[in-house]
């Protein structure tokens, strides 16, 4: 075992308990059960108890699945030498491989295609129009489309189908007639995709199921090749997967489950913590008897006060699995501490001062050592709309800060006026996007000049922004009587807006953006900030580029549109993605997300604001059935409690959420909590402390931060003094200005209108933000293209990853993109949306191209791998990248990367193949790689032509030493020029003066 963990006497106890039997554990918050499991796992293995590769390892996410396997790898390091590891996959990924491999007894095509949510809508849409219907309004499509996705959700969640909610129609009132005809066009897109032999992400589950409990032989051969099966976030699984995994392993097979109900906070999706209270029984012992539980209460993250105000938070939740939580004897003291303000502006400008004091307060250190750095701190909202007023309270300090939840970035100014370029290129009547960008500090106009834009034309009807200015445009000589200045600033707008107009039609998302910033000038704006202010600038607008780039729909062109409605859809506060663990980037600066995305991270000191009424904890009750056609009827729900009614149900449900979502949140900080909120958050009646704020205040270790309050009146006592939180928030208004002037005129005030909930359009699959490169205290993280970006220059791998300079748009990357992305789909058997691989949309080259790859001696080949990612580490850093394919067998690989170009002698491109070889030689794509083993090119420029090493000891060695080089002048952070015919191609040849003189010289 590792002597350098020490085991606490709980984790001995799950470390060595029975390997025959199954086993619960139920750990708390920071209770190191991810480390615990993978302790237990290496314990069993030197026991000779089980065997590496016969361990399955099942979590939620990609990203969770990976950190997994690098946990597990980490721990079982000497003992997996001989390349045989376990294996680490995600609930949705394991119910595919057992549809993939097993699907050929029920008559499946072994060839099943996934498809996509955005794909899913469009079949959706399709067969909606195709029928006739008495009850539902097809007035609003899209609304009747997002109601399809949720009931067909939460019919997938639980094992249903469609047929399943069929009723005597004089039993129906109107809520069952339209889910009823809701359930016929599920039943009529079930035969769609069985049609085109493909699923969804709920189908994989329920066909997994089909397969594992009718035929007896799979089940058979799926317990012997899994000896061990450990479940990770168990409490997060819905019904569905636990029906998937009763029917493998509940005979009394070894499974180990780890989670925390306490933290179950995924319920949109079909999480229940039901689920985790039954695994007793679900997995009773060999003998037939429930299962033991053992407890992990020992937190190795906060501080005593901390973990007291967690506790109390956690009963609040009436979960009962797990004990109190303890800390550590080696965890730092902490502090708890609350302030109440007047208003919002009060609280988010004395949270940047407090962030200030914290982070110059001498004597307190963090955790591992040294002063509290900026990003040691995190502020964490309940709902994206508070986020916008802290950032700005936060820069106007001059701190730095990092909007890691992705609906509050596009709040952001810099990312704002990109988003709104965005809008104006794809929806053009959009008066918002134009006036953010006039109004903005590039043009600099007024409403003055906006309206004389618009009422020039007496003639025209038209009350638009935008076509105001084309009018204007056009008749130049009699146009509106703008000042000279004002004028040319509109005709500049208009130039730039036809010309990004027309590059829009064939960039990708990535490199429009970059050329949006590049033309409006917008990174010689950010440079010009102070410090912290451009730091923030970058951190964020490159946040908002690593999306655009990475985002994508699994099948189909990634297209604006479909992106804009994406943006839009994170304005939810349930949205997948501000529902999901964020990745804080490496910079020094203040985090800023919702309390869901922070979700698996920690910091020294985090601050909790907007603590009022109805804030956190929310008032929201969620999706009634008897209101909602989308829900599942409550007879139908395993968690629905007989006792309640509907309205009480999903009351309960909802306050149990809010309560394990205060428990996540407080249990993030180590050394300090701060809990804010104020009277006024609008201008329309004063709110009081919520409940939870008032938990925090009352807690035994509690301090209440004296904060500047109102000007006193004569003998009132001094300026500073510590708010009384029964005071009246108003000395004038007690229940606000608008209640009192109601009252007082007798009248109603018209209420405002509730704002529309933003269309779902969930296109996105979960493709993890890429890590950067990072150079100073933290692990150096290089990505293969850096390796190659590096060798050919170091001064050019500096502004491409270290101090980042923008990019000029590269449409030969683009056409390769869309070949690889073809060839990727071809090689996974995807169903693609038709506009995007039909010729019509491809040029000649890249259909030759792609004509070359089907008709060379790979086309008819199936990988083993495909767009494998791996992450290779060294002792001086990481390197990472995706593989395009791997072919053969268990004797034999050739790992290949396509290049769309044509065939030449590689230069530094080499270390791309030389990386590829490292991370398969030791294990880093998951399994154990064959000692044959061939690196290519795979040229397509011309016909098939390829470039091929053999990865032998010798060559192997030398890639080792070739990329430990790299690495090590990377962090001496050497970044000096080499000048070569490179610099012909180089986006920075125009700020290098030494490229420059090379290339002057070269010419002459």
């Amino acid at each position: 075992m590792n002597e350098t963990i020490q085991p606490t006497p709980e984790q001995s106890a799950i470390i060595r308990y029975d390997p025959t039997k199954p086993l619960r554990v139920a750990a708390g918050a920071g209770t190191g059960k991810t480390s615990t499991i993978a302790l237990r796992l290496e314990w069993l293995i030197g026991q000779g108890a089980v065997e590496p590769e016969t361990t399955l390892g099942i979590t939620f996410t990609v990203k969770a699945a990976e950190e997994l396997q690098h946990r597990l790898m980490t721990q079982l390091l000497e003992l997996a030498e001989d390349g045989r590891v376990p294996l680490v996959t995600t609930y949705h990924g394991f119910a595919f491989s057992i549809v993939q491999e097993f699907g050929g007894y029920l008559g499946l095509d072994q060839q099943t295609r996934v498809i996509t949510p955005g794909f899913g809508r469009q079949l959706l849409l399709e067969t909606l129009s195709e029928g006739r219907y008495e009850h539902l309004d097809l007035s609003h499509v899209r609304g009747r489309i997002e109601e399809l996705v949720g009931l067909g959700s939460e019919l997938s969640n639980h094992l249903y189908r469609p047929q399943d909610l069929s009723n005597p129609a004089d039993a129906l009132n109107d809520i069952e007639l339209r889910r009823s005809e809701l359930a016929e066009v599920l039943a009529r897109y079930d035969l769609k995709k069985r049609a085109l032999s493909a699923v969804d992400f709920g189908d994989m589950i329920a066909v997994a199921h089909h397969i594992v409990a009718t035929i007896p032989r799979v089940r058979t051969e799926l317990r012997r090749r899994f000896q061990l099966v450990l479940l990770d976030e168990y409490q997060d699984t819905n019904a569905a997967q636990r029906k998937l995994l009763t029917s493998l392993f509940s005979e009394g097979h070894p499974v180990t489950a780890v989670g925390d109900t306490g933290q179950t906070i995924y319920e949109w999706r079909g999480a229940t913590a039901r689920n985790f209270d039954a695994f007793p029984t679900d997995f009773p012992d060999p003998d037939g008897n429930p299962s033991a539980t053992l407890q992990l209460t020992t937190n190795y993250r906060s501080g005593t006060s901390v973990l007291d105000l967690a506790n109390q938070i956690r009963k609040r939740t009436g979960e009962q699995q797990v004990r109190d939580l303890v800390a550590a004897p080696s965890n730092p003291d902490a502090e708890v501490a609350t302030a109440w303000f007047h208003s919002a502006v009060d609280e988010a400008n004395w949270i940047a001062q407090e962030v200030m004091r914290v982070h110059e307060e001498e004597g307190i250190e963090r955790s591992g050592g040294g002063a509290i750095r900026w990003s040691d701190i995190a502020v964490l909202f309940r709902k994206n709309a508070h986020i916008d007023l802290v950032r700005q309270a936060l820069e106007a300090e001059g701190i730095p800060v990092e909007v890691a939840s992705i609906g509050a970035l596009v709040h952001v100014p810099e990312v704002a006026q990109l988003h709104a370029w965005l809008q104006l290129l794809e929806r053009g009547d959009l008066d918002g996007a134009v006036l953010r960008i006039l109004l903005g500090p590039r043009f600099r106009l007024g409403i003055g000049d906006i309206a004389k834009l618009v009422g020039w034309n007496e003639g025209s009807t038209t009350t638009q922004v935008l076509e105001a200015i084309e009018a204007a445009a056009n008749n130049a000589a009699s146009g509106p009587d703008l000042d000279v200045e004002i004028a040319r600033r509109v005709s500049q707008f208009w130039d730039e807006y036809r010309t990004l107009l027309i590059v829009a039609q064939g960039l990708t998302l990535g490199d429009l953006c970059r050329r949006i910033l590049d033309t409006t000038s917008a990174w010689i704006e950010i440079e010009s900030m102070h410090d912290a202010a451009r730091l923030s600038a970058r951190l964020n607008v490159y946040r908002f580029l690593d999306l655009a780039e990475a985002w994508s729909p699994l099948e189909g062109r990634p297209s604006l549109a479909a992106f804009l409605d994406y943006l839009d859809s994170l304005l939810d506060e349930t949205a997948a993605d501000e529902m999901e663990a964020a990745h804080v980037g490496s910079e020094d600066a203040v985090a800023l997300l919702t309390v869901h995305r922070a979700k698996g991270l920690e910091w020294e000191v985090v601050v909790l604001p907007a603590l009022a009424y109805g804030i956190f904890p929310s008032q929201g009750k969620g999706a009634n059935p008897e209101k909602s056609p989308a829900a599942l009827p409550l007879s139908m729900r395993p968690d629905h409690d007989a006792t309640m009614d509907a309205d009480t149900f999903v009351r309960f449900r909802h306050e149990v959420q809010e309560w394990r979502t205060a428990y996540v949140a407080v249990t993030r900080a180590k050394q300090r909590l701060v809990a804010t909120g104020a009277y006024f958050y609008s201008f329309v009646k004063p709110k009081r402390p919520g409940e939870l704020f008032e938990i925090i205040r009352n807690s035994p270790t509690t301090v209440e931060r004296r904060v500047p309050g109102p000007t006193p009146r004569d003998g009132e006592g001094p300026d500073s003094l510590t708010i009384t939180i029964d005071a009246s928030p108003d000395p004038d208004f007690s229940e606000g200005w608008r209640e009192e002037l109601t009252s007082r005129l007798e009248s109603n005030i018209p209420m405002q209108p509730n704002e529309a909930l933003a269309e779902q359009q969930a296109v996105l699959f979960d493709i993890p933000v890429p890590l950067p490169a990072s150079v100073g205290d933290e692990e150096l993280t290089v990505s293969v293209t850096g390796l190659v970006t590096y060798a050919t220059c170091p001064l050019r791998y500096y502004w491409s990853e270290v101090d980042r300079l923008p990019r000029r748009p590269n449409r030969r990357a683009l056409a390769g993109t869309k070949l690889h992305r073809r060839i990727e789909l071809h090689n996974l058997g995807k169903v693609p949306l038709s506009e995007e691989l039909t010729y019509d949309n491809l040029d000649t080259s890249h259909v030759g191209r792609y004509s070359s790859f089907l008709e060379s001696r790979l086309g008819s080949r199936t990988p083993i791998l495909v767009e494998a990612p791996f992450l290779y580490r060294t002792d001086l850093g990481r390197v990472r990248g995706r593989i395009d394919a791997v072919y053969g067998d268990e004797d034999h690989w050739e790992i290949v990367d396509f290049k769309s170009g044509r065939k030449r002698t590689p230069g530094p491109e080499i270390l791309q193949l030389q990386a590829y070889a490292l991370a398969a030689s030791e294990n880093g794509l998951g399994r154990s790689a064959p000692d044959l083993m061939d690196v290519t090119f795979a040229y397509l420029g011309e016909g098939f032509e390829t470039h091929t090493e053999t990865a032998h000891d010798g060559w192997i060695s030398e890639a080792r030493s070739d990329v430990a080089s790299i690495l090590h002048d990377i962090a001496e952070e050497r970044f000096e020029a080499t000048p070569s015919d490179a610099c012909r191609s180089c986006d920075f040849v125009g700020v290098c003066e030494i490229g420059k003189e090379f290339l002057a010289s070269a010419d002459n």
